[in-house]
């Protein structure tokens, strides 16, 4: 016959800690706003290295590879940062 379980005071359990995220919150990152003619600039000076100063097809495939890589590491928030400052200081110089 089993036993009844004894009476006492109900046990507290502690929940999980949650750890911090690997990445920042939104809201700690700016974000970059690469729009439609920042990326087409960026096309047409690739195509200009590539047809006019020798930049190969390589060249341009391992750079892309770099950014890749460069976005997944802990390196890419202060990236962003630096970026979005340039794009900051550009829209603000042309307009003074």
């Amino acid at each position: 016959m089993p036993r009844p379980l004894p009476v006492g005071a109900p046990q507290v359990v502690a929940s999980p800690q949650v750890p911090e995220p690997l990445h920042p919150r939104p809201e700690e990152v700016m974000s970059v706003n690469a729009t439609i003619p920042l990326i087409a600039l960026a096309a047409l000076v690739v195509y200009i290295a590539y047809r006019h100063q020798g930049l190969q097809v390589w060249h341009a495939i391992v750079c892309a590879l770099l950014g890749f890589l460069l976005a997944a590491t802990s390196a890419a928030p202060q990236i962003r940062i630096v970026i979005a400052g340039i794009l900051q200081w550009f829209q603000t110089s042309g307009k003074g």
